[in-house]
């Protein structure tokens, strides 16, 4: 007969990326999300991350050196008002460039960034003080860089993005004068006849090329109505719905209701609207010649 006293009590330690799916393991094509406010470890910097035993470099040993200690405070006689055990949680960051309307990933001395990992909710500046003094001791690596630092992050557009982060087209860059770009190729995007209303834009740019256009017109107090053009040969890669996206958030961060309209006929465009996060809310029939509607979806002729 087996004796209970024998079996201990197994528990699975909380793990962020698998309660936390949807921020953790985001989807391949974008998605609006909502991130809470959280507290992390945090350290800040500039320069280039893959540079050899550079600022990046010693900046990520101060966090993981700090968010050990504290994981395994547990076993040592700091003892943490409500700790549990948990999995640390991933990596993850934010950067940006000064006095710049684009970003320019082939200049990577020149970025700013702040390195984070997400801290349990029980972590108290005194628990994260005596875990930075305790690190410096331990490691022998001054940890005084590390700050407890809370983080609102609230509406985000997110995409998951497999590869080198310099072959990634990037979106940037608020368009506020859209003087230079009443062309053919964005059209659906801005309308000429109508600049007037024509109010904000996110563009998607390859190198210095753009790429990709995303732009509202203000056709209401309340509702901006979004268009979308992609040039042919990025097409089918994401980044119309990656714009839209975007750019509905642009909209709802200025108090405004984001809108999209297509034809039901056009296909494309109705597809990369429900990507994008909207829905149908109305329709309307109309009569278009056959040919049009084939011409408007890329199919050859009947």
């Amino acid at each position: 007969m087996l004796d209970k006293s024998e079996f201990k009590e197994v528990t699975m330690a909380f793990d962020f990326k698998k309660e936390y799916k949807e921020f953790y393991m985001p989807k391949n094509k974008p998605e609006i999300v909502t991130v809470p406010k959280a507290n992390y470890i945090a350290v800040r910097g500039k320069g280039n991350p893959n540079e050899e035993g550079g600022a990046y470099q010693q900046a990520i040993s101060v966090l993981y050196a700090v968010a050990y200690t504290l994981k395994m405070s547990y076993k040592t006689d700091h003892k943490i008002e409500g700790f549990f055990e948990y999995v640390v949680p991933p990596l993850e960051g934010f950067w940006w460039q000064d006095d710049t309307d684009s970003i320019d990933y082939t200049d990577k001395a020149s970025f700013n960034w702040i390195s984070v990992i997400r801290l349990p909710e029980f972590i108290t500046q005194k628990d994260f003080e005596w875990a930075v003094e305790t690190a410096t001791k331990k490691k022998k690596l001054d940890c005084s860089s590390a700050e407890l630092m809370t983080i609102d992050e609230g509406l985000c557009v997110q995409i998951m993005h497999l590869g080198s982060f310099d072959d990634e087209p990037y979106i940037h860059t608020i368009l506020a004068d859209f003087v230079d770009l009443y062309k053919p190729e964005w059209s659906n995007a801005l309308c000429e006849d109508r600049k007037h209303l024509d109010v904000l834009g996110v563009g998607a740019y390859d190198g210095g090329k753009l790429i990709g256009l995303a732009a509202c017109s203000a056709d209401g107090d309340t509702m901006w109505q979004i268009g979308i053009d992609v040039l042919p040969e990025y097409r089918r890669q994401g980044i119309a719905s990656a714009l839209t996206s975007r750019l509905a958030v642009e909209i709802l961060e200025r108090g405004k209701v984001p809108f999209y309209c297509c034809a039901w006929s056009n296909i494309r465009s109705a597809r990369n609207a429900i990507k994008s996060g909207f829905r149908p809310a109305w329709a309307q029939m109309t009569v278009k010649p056959f040919d049009m509607i084939n011409e408007m979806n890329g199919h050859g002729e009947r």
